[in-house]
């Protein structure tokens, strides 16, 4: 479990590939409603699987151990989890002496067929993205 405040390595790339889905999104429709676009952004492919190498991990340990890992999940992570643990086996079978731990980065680096984020969630990040470029663009105009 991550602590309150914490930042994950892929933040920034997460971000971006949000905001660059977003504008993507809302070039190709002809009227904007955020709610929508929120949708569809999170039904859209993402770069890559958006969770850590430790906890993709621990998750494809567990349910390789044979426990229910993914009971206590929300749907969509439960979706994300067994879309990698499928992912992992069929690398599994192609690169049999592998680790563990570098097959399941191999799979988490792989386009993700969406952003396993709900459309609530897409809105919030787009607000705080929002938010975030704006106080760059204050500091860089009061400290040029």
């Amino acid at each position: 479990m991550k602590s309150p405040g914490a930042i994950s390595d892929f933040a920034r790339d997460r971000d971006s590939d949000i905001l660059d889905t977003c504008r993507r999104v809302m070039a190709s429709v002809s009227h904007i409603r955020i709610a929508d676009i929120a949708a569809d952004v999170a039904s859209s492919p993402a770069r890559r699987f958006y969770v850590s190498e430790e906890r993709a991990t621990a998750v494809v340990c567990s349910l390789l151990k044979g426990r229910d890992a993914l009971a206590r999940m929300v749907p969509l992570r439960q979706e994300m989890f067994a879309e990698i643990f499928a992912r992992y086996n069929a690398l599994r079978s192609l690169h049999p002496r592998l680790s563990i731990a570098r097959l399941v980065s191999m799979v988490i680096h792989q386009p993700a067929p969406k952003f396993y984020l709900a459309p609530s969630s897409i809105y919030t990040y787009l607000f705080r993205i929002k938010k975030q470029k704006r106080n760059e663009t204050r500091r860089q105009r009061l400290n040029p």
